[in-house]
């Protein structure tokens, strides 16, 4: 399988910065969420700050399988049970 590259490695955050990391991937068009990782439920901690790139969106829709999750991310300031 082909290694596709998604995101630029000088646009993403390193390892262990969280706060870089929430607010990079708000800008790049996601919700963000808290890494409480035993049992949540996760919070969200950022809303999209712009819209996808045209791009961006296009390679993530092009991958063979992306995970899903049946909820509206512009309703829900929470998630458990994922």
């Amino acid at each position: 399988m082909r290694n596709m590259t998604i995101f630029r490695s000088d646009s993403t955050p390193q390892i262990g910065d969280a706060q870089k990391f929430g607010l990079i991937y708000a800008q790049l068009g996601f919700y963000v969420f808290d890494w409480n990782l035993h049992g949540g439920p996760y919070k969200r901690e950022r809303e999209p700050t712009s819209n996808m790139d045209t791009e961006l969106k296009r390679k993530l829709m092009a991958m063979a399988s992306i995970p899903s999750l049946p909820v509206k991310f512009t309703e829900l300031k929470e998630m458990a049970n994922v």
